[in-house]
């Protein structure tokens, strides 16, 4: 930085007086997220959110959102709920909790997914005699159609005789090792899954790598999604395979637990909305605030008797849900009627233009939402222990609206995310340079030494973040002092507002740029 002269330090206090006396305005004000209410949750499954929660010292959303999903893949398939007359909702979820790197995803994962893999291992390890049985039999027909094919072409069998012989090869049907879970499988892959599976598939991952590929929509690719659309919904879908015969399943149920990664949302919404079939509006969105940094070093394990009432529940449901038959239908008693009835409405006032869903962004989303609260309302039941036969309370129907409330505010939170301008983001990184660095007084080339080639690759891309700063009053221009004579004329200064430096201040936009790495 070049040599302070008496005339220039005058012009910096003056700056700073002005930056004293005001007050800066946010770079786009995230949305306020509420905890997730784990007093909705049966007394079982709220221990276990709360207790790895506290065991893992991560975001209690992380293990409520995860835990949801596994109880989404536990039941779905074998239970659906009508939510009014002619209007049935199957149980599966789409869930994306978004959180940046080193917040102990894959231990709430594992921890939480133990008992269905489990269940999985036990279902694989009952199927394989049958399996083997089968592959067999159908082997030993194959060879038996080869043979007499061979008889054909030297004249000792005819032509009928070996159409009947291929036939009774292709009678045999092909079986597969059952599976519950798949880990981040392509669109094509969890297609073959869920035909392979009775239509039925989950995937789980702490990676959220088939994310990715769901974005790639929005950023050049065009993936084939139907199983993400119809899995949803729970249509039906036509499988095409190489090798074998179409395949024709007469409902998918998808069930998505993932977790993402804040810049996964935000590639999403720099590309191109018109690309979207909807993908979006389906998923569940949480956005809870990192824990790093602020977690302890002597958390306490889960207790012994907390996660073995949540193996017990979760293996007991995905036990029943693997069962063969049709789908068991829920319904609601006439008091949780009324309340679903009055949730429909506060739903469809916040669906107007100033109303909490009425954003363009999330409008889609909210439609969705009323659907969401039944499925919610049919897992809580099931949860409960209750069985299909018995109506759905009051009570459970209230639990399922405040839960529904709270993945409104996190969706509010997610789209904020994907409609985050790249120019802000650069602001915010450019702040951070300067908080790191101390910059009471900067000019341009400061911040250009200091910075990232790869986010400001020139002068330009300082200019541009600098003026959203100076817009926003984050950053003062310094009325340079006229230089009599001949030379070189002084670089402009900048002096940032003296809140930048406060410790909560700096903590808090610490967090912020963490999260949007």
């Amino acid at each position: 930085m070049k040599e302070i002269t008496p005339e220039l330090a005058e012009a910096v206090s003056a700056a700073q007086f002005d930056a004293a006396h005001t007050v800066p305005t946010e770079l786009h004000v995230e949305p306020t997220v509420p905890p997730f209410p784990t007093g909705s949750l049966p007394a079982w499954w709220k221990s276990f959110v709360e207790a790895t929660a506290e065991a893992t010292q991560t975001p209690l959303d992380l293990a409520a959102s995860v835990t949801l999903g596994v109880m989404a893949a536990a039941v779905s398939g074998k239970s659906r709920i009508q939510a009014a007359p002619g209007w049935v909702e199957p149980l599966n979820l789409y869930l994306a909790c978004a959180l940046p790197p080193g917040n102990r995803k894959s231990a709430v994962f594992n921890l939480a997914t133990a008992p269905l893999r489990e269940v999985e291992m036990d279902l694989i390890e009952d199927a394989k005699p049958e399996v083997r049985r089968q592959a067999t039999l159908k082997k030993l027909r194959e060879d038996t159609a080869e043979n007499v094919r061979k008889q054909v072409m030297n004249g000792k069998k005819t032509e009928d005789q070996y159409l009947a012989a291929v036939q009774a090869a292709e009678e045999i049907p092909v079986l597969t090792l059952p599976r519950l879970l798949a880990d981040d499988a392509t669109p094509e892959a969890l297609t073959s899954l869920a035909a392979d599976n009775g239509g039925k598939i989950s995937v789980a991952s702490a990676e959220g790598g088939i994310f990715d590929i769901f974005a790639g929509r929005y950023s050049g690719g065009m993936p084939n999604m139907d199983i993400l659309l119809k899995g949803h919904a729970g249509d039906a879908m036509t499988v095409d395979r190489k090798g074998r015969p179409s395949e024709r399943i007469e409902s998918v149920c998808l069930n998505m637990n993932l977790t993402v990664q804040p810049a996964v949302l935000r590639q999403i919404g720099s590309g191109s909305p018109e690309k979207s079939k909807g993908e979006l509006e389906r998923f569940l969105f949480t956005v809870p605030k990192s824990s790093v940094g602020f977690r302890s070093v002597d958390s306490r394990p889960v207790p012994a008797a907390v996660k073995a009432a949540y193996y017990h529940h979760v293996s007991a449901l995905a036990r029943a849900g693997a069962e063969p038959g049709e789908p068991l239908l829920i319904r609601l008693d006439p008091d949780a009627t009324k309340l679903f009835t009055d949730w429909q409405r506060v739903i469809e006032a916040d669906l107007r233009p100033n109303g909490l869903l009425g954003d363009p962004r999330v409008i889609g989303w909210g439609s969705k939402l009323a659907g969401t609260t039944a499925r919610f309302a049919g897992i809580l039941h099931l949860a409960s222990g209750k069985s299909a036969d018995e109506l759905v309370s009051a009570d459970t129907a209230d639990c399922a609206a405040a839960m529904a409330e709270h993945f409104a505010q996190h969706a509010l939170a997610a789209f904020h995310l994907m409609s985050l301008s790249d120019p802000h983001k650069k602001a915010k990184e450019l702040r951070m340079i300067i908080i790191i660095n101390k910059f009471y007084s900067f000019t341009e080339r400061d911040l250009l030494t200091k910075a990232s080639r790869s986010v400001f690759p020139d002068a330009l891309a300082i200019k541009e973040a600098l003026a959203i700063l100076l817009d926003h009053e984050w950053v003062f221009r310094v009325e340079m002092p006229d230089q009599p004579g001949p030379g070189r004329k002084p670089s402009q200064m900048y002096v940032p507002h003296r809140s930048i430096f406060d410790q909560s201040h700096t903590a808090a936009v610490s967090a912020q740029y963490a999260e949007s790495a």
